[in-house]
C-alpha cells in the first residue's frame, strides 16, 4: 500500500508543476518560442527528456519511480510501461499536452523498447502541428514494433482520439495512416468512407466504401 501511495504522490506532483505558459497547441511562431523556452528549462516537456544528462539526484528520483512501478506490476516492465502510457493517452484526449508528455516520458523511462511512448510522442507533435518531429517519432515507434501488432493498436487509438475530439481532418489523416500499413483494415476504410462523405467528397467516400465491402468478403 505504501508504494502505491508514493507512486500516486509522485505522479500528482509531476502534473502539478507550474506550466501555465505552455501552449498545448501552438497557434504561431510566438507560441512555439514560448514552448521552446519552457522546454529549455524543463526537460520533461521534451520527448525522452530531450537527451538531458541527469544529475545523480534526478537519477535517484527516476530509479525510485521505476522501482515502485515495477513493484506494483510484479516486475513486468511492459505492463508498467503500458500503464504509464495509458495515462498519457488520457491526457492527449483531454488536450493537456504537457501532462501527456510527462506520462509518455515515464513510460519511456520504464522501458525504452516498448513502442507506446514513441507513438505518444508522435501523437503529441502531430497535435501541435510539428509534422517533421511527429514523423520522426512514428518511424522510431515502427522500429520498436517489428511484428506491427502494437502499431495497429496505437494508430487506431490515435485516430479514435481525433474522432472523439471532433477533428475530422485529423482523423482522416490518421485512418489513412492505418490503411498505409494495413490496406485490408475495413474499420479504417469504413471510417474514411463515412467522414469523406461528411465533408462532401463523394468520390473519396465511394472509394473507401468499396474497400469496406471488399474487406467484409
Amino acid at each position: 500500500m505504501k508504494s502505491i501511495i508514493l507512486i500516486v504522490v509522485s505522479v500528482f506532483m509531476a502534473g502539478c508543476e507550474n506550466y501555465e505558459s505552455y501552449r498545448n497547441k501552438p497557434a504561431g511562431d510566438v507560441d512555439i518560442l514560448i514552448n521552446e523556452r519552457l522546454e529549455a528549462y524543463h526537460a520533461n516537456l521534451k520527448p525522452m527528456y530531450g537527451g538531458k544528462i541527469k544529475s545523480n539526484e534526478e537519477k535517484a528520483v527516476d530509479k525510485k519511480y521505476v522501482d515502485e512501478m515495477l513493484q506494483l506490476h510484479n516486475g513486468d516492465t511492459i505492463m508498467a510501461a503500458r500503464r504509464a502510457a495509458r495515462d498519457g493517452w488520457y491526457y492527449v484526449y483531454r488536450q493537456v499536452i504537457d501532462t501527456a508528455m510527462f506520462r509518455f516520458n515515464q513510460s519511456w523511462l520504464i522501458d525504452s523498447n516498448y513502442p507506446a511512448s514513441y507513438f505518444g510522442f508522435a501523437a503529441i507533435k502531430e497535435y501541435q502541428g510539428i509534422k517533421d518531429e511527429a514523423e520522426k517519432y512514428f518511424r522510431i515507434a515502427y522500429q520498436h514494433d517489428p511484428s506491427d501488432s502494437l502499431t495497429k493498436k496505437y494508430l487506431h487509438q490515435i485516430a479514435q482520439i481525433k474522432e472523439k475530439q471532433k477533428d475530422t481532418l485529423g482523423l482522416i489523416n490518421s485512418y489513412n495512416r492505418v490503411l498505409s500499413f494495413f490496406p485490408n483494415d475495413h474499420i479504417a476504410a469504413g471510417k474514411l468512407a463515412f467522414f469523406y462523405s461528411a465533408i462532401n467528397k463523394p468520390d473519396s467516400a465511394l472509394k473507401y466504401y468499396n474497400l469496406t465491402k471488399e474487406g467484409n468478403h
